[in-house]
């Protein structure tokens, strides 16, 4: 058992048993090349929805309804024809249910993220966005357990 220190970390301290793959399995899983794969990727998308709040935050007189609606249907455009030539349909495909709930957090998380960059300073906005991770860490430690 942990004592006290007075530190108030230590009292949010949660005891969550974690299995760690070992270092063997995540070696021959994600090799070096796909690693650094993944961190560009990473890295582009922190670059790129920074520029996207910019780009919210200048166009902050227009509707959140247009700032959401419109990269929508345009990514939709853009991602469909491939899909449709992948055997893939927009409207039959299995789990719909979970997709649908998927959109729906989505279409929650734009608008809340256009609201935020609308009303805060660049820097402040794109700060709290990056904070994700911690909820997701928590959210799949509740949902994983």
């Amino acid at each position: 058992s942990t004592q006290s220190t007075g530190n108030p970390i230590h009292a949010l301290e949660i005891a969550v048993e974690i299995q760690v793959p070992s270092s063997d399995h995540v070696a021959h899983k994600y090799s070096l090349l796909r690693r650094s794969k993944g961190i560009i990727l990473m890295l582009m998308t922190s670059v790129a929805a920074t520029v996207q709040g910019s780009i919210v935050n200048y166009l902050s007189s227009f509707p959140t309804g247009m700032l959401i609606l419109l990269p929508g249907i345009y990514t939709l455009l853009f991602l469909g024809i491939p899909l449709t030539h992948q055997d893939t349909t927009l409207w039959n495909f299995s789990m719909r249910k979970w997709v649908a709930l998927r959109v729906i957090i989505g279409t929650l998380a734009a608008v809340t993220k256009v609201w935020s960059f609308q009303n805060l300073l660049i820097g402040d906005a794109s700060a709290l966005v990056f904070t994700s991770p911690l909820f997701t860490t928590v959210i799949a430690t509740l949902l994983l357990s």
